[in-house]
């Protein structure tokens, strides 16, 4: 029973939080690391705030580097800088601009990509998971507000009391039902390479009880475009040589930024278990939300 618990406080941190790329939205710049004392100050704001690593800035931060300290950001278009002691800079969508004291352009990352998955405003929007009772299967993973890769698609869900099966259905865009499988499991893993890139998907899960349909749930998702794909293949190469904690941590950002967020939680673990006393990592787990069930549940 334990070991059940266990398993879906895990899973249920990754299904309640679809919203977890907010943080991403509408940002130019990624701060790569932080050593000593940073300061921001957002756009209108009128007081500083602290630093920290992995964090999304949106165009028009003012970033300043205290003394004994540096930073390192990385731009959406790849640019990359480190700004040591005495530093100020401010974020623009193309670079730093109003630039004082050392900073220095390093070498650059390839552009991270720019993806918006499709929108999750609740019961309203076309992609919204529809629940119709007490006993619908609810957190469908993938769904709106969240993205698939192609290759590696897994369908989840939170399970219903009584229920000893489950209906599983997936279709295209066209309405061409790709997968139709009957499991006693909440999640199934789709056969590798057999979607589409950038393309819409919707899926339906049925419970089945002993007296029938129990209840029954439905999400929409899309996976990533070859170019995304791509552009997501050449960052993660880009940062072969970096220790691997930080490089997990920093593909796990950008996965956040893609809608990918089981595959973001997942590095991001990896990564603090690597490095256990990281605060950065610790800190973006915390504020995109991908531990507060887990937390809630001990």
């Amino acid at each position: 029973m334990l070991k059940w618990l266990l398993r879906l406080s895990l899973m249920l941190a990754v299904l309640l939080s679809a919203r977890a790329a907010d943080c991403c939205k509408d940002t130019v710049a990624m701060i790569e690391s932080v050593k000593g004392q940073v300061t921001l100050r957002l756009p209108g704001a009128t007081t500083e705030i602290g630093a920290s690593g992995l964090e999304w800035l949106p165009a028009g931060t003012a970033v300043e580097v205290h003394q004994g300290s540096t930073a390192t950001l990385i731009l959406i278009n790849g640019h990359h800088y480190e700004l040591r002691a005495g530093a100020r800079a401010t974020v623009v969508a193309d670079g730093l601009s109003r630039t004082t004291g050392q900073v220095r352009e390093l070498k650059p990352f390839p552009p991270i990509p720019k993806f918006v998955p499709i929108a999750d405003d609740g019961e309203s929007a076309p992609g919204a998971v529809r629940f119709r009772g007490p006993n619908d299967p609810q957190d469908l993973y993938p769904r709106a507000g969240a993205a698939a890769l192609p290759s590696s698609l897994t369908l989840v869900f939170s399970p219903v009391r009584e229920a000893s099966a489950y209906d599983i259905t997936l279709e295209d865009e066209t309405g061409e039902t790709l997968l139709r499988e009957r499991t006693s499991s909440t999640s199934l893993a789709f056969p590798p390479d057999k979607l589409r890139d950038g393309a819409r998907y919707s899926w339906r899960v049925r419970a089945i009880g002993s007296t029938g349909v129990l209840g029954q749930g439905a999400a929409e998702f899309v996976t990533l475009s070859r170019e995304d794909i791509e552009q997501r293949t050449q960052f993660a190469e880009a940062l072969k040589d970096a220790p691997e904690a930080s490089r997990l941590a920093l593909l796990a950002d950008v996965d956040l930024r893609l809608g990918l967020i089981a595959e973001a939680r997942a590095e991001f673990q990896a990564a603090l278990r690597l490095n256990p006393s990281d605060a950065a990592i610790q800190h973006a787990l915390e504020s995109r939300r991908l531990l507060s069930v887990e937390r809630d549940s001990k």
